[in-house]
């Protein structure tokens, strides 16, 4: 399970940072205020694709960070650093459906 906080940040406290606590996943704080923000529906889309078993395996490349997806897990790496870090595409899913930017 994902531990983490979550800071509105910006003018109107719009703007969502998340903290987590494994410092492993600090690529997942930059992924969601990048990619997340500027994709959303189509990671989303990604994600459900693979969830509900139409597919095995996608990619979704973005500005910054590339994600491979399995059923079990996401593979995240930043182009420009090549830092990785992998998390349950389950948890992954839940996330990125519930960004607070997007409600």
């Amino acid at each position: 399970m994902l531990s983490y906080t979550v800071r509105m940040i910006g003018k109107n406290h719009h703007i969502p940072v998340y903290e987590f606590e494994d410092d492993r996943l600090k690529p997942l704080t930059s992924f969601m205020l990048s990619e997340v923000r500027n994709f959303q529906p189509q990671i989303v889309e990604i994600l459900s694709m693979v969830m509900s078993g139409k597919s095995q395996y996608e990619t979704f490349s973005g500005n910054i960070f590339s994600l491979d997806i399995t059923p079990a897990l996401c593979t995240l790496t930043d182009h420009f650093s090549e830092n990785e870090c992998t998390v349950p595409t389950d948890e992954l899913y839940e996330l990125v459906r519930n960004d607070p930017s997007k409600l």
